[in-house]
């Protein structure tokens, strides 16, 4: 072994699978006497918890999932139920300290009842007069928009204006 943790290797596949079964108790001298393992997230020393404000100018789809991604990740990732609900809380905070409102949280942690499937043949259907309509996204005016086309069956989808900061700033050719 090298002082980085390679290896250099000059011998046959055999040898090596030799070496690293005769050296694979280091690899688990970490692991409990009931050979299992407790995993949490990390955050790095210089982690701030800044995560997508709550009043900043995007969708409100955006921020909701935002909350539902770092939930997912605390369920899937987290094995011990203490440390999942000890992250369920640090996540909570670091939300409100980014001005989430407690409603916004649990409407994105609610579980969403399942989708019922549409026969093939009615998908199909759809599609054909399936009608797009791309709007700038105006924070407050874009969201009652997009309820009343749906209401109508018509799809929306939002792309950013173009801001004061667009226009002023000049990239080098």
């Amino acid at each position: 072994l090298t002082n980085m943790g390679f290896l250099a290797w000059p011998f046959d596949v055999l040898s090596l699978a030799l070496y690293m079964v005769n050296n694979a108790t280091r690899c688990y001298k970490n692991v409990p006497e009931d050979e299992s393992l407790r995993v949490k997230i990390y955050r790095k020393p210089t982690h701030t918890d800044q995560y997508l404000n709550f009043q900043s100018n995007h969708p409100l789809d955006h921020k909701l999932g935002v909350v539902r991604t770092l939930f997912h990740r605390a369920e899937t990732i987290i094995t011990d139920p203490k440390d999942k609900e000890d992250e369920q809380l640090h996540i909570t905070q670091a939300l409100k300290n980014c001005g989430y409102p407690m409603w916004a949280i649990e409407k994105a942690t609610t579980p969403r009842p399942p989708r019922q499937s549409k026969s093939k043949q009615t998908q199909c259907d759809q599609g054909k007069n399936r009608v797009l309509v791309v709007l700038p996204y105006i924070k407050g005016v874009s969201e009652g928009l997009r309820r009343i086309f749906t209401s109508h069956g018509i799809k929306t989808c939002f792309k950013p204006t173009r801001t004061l900061p667009n226009i002023l700033v000049a990239l080098k050719d």
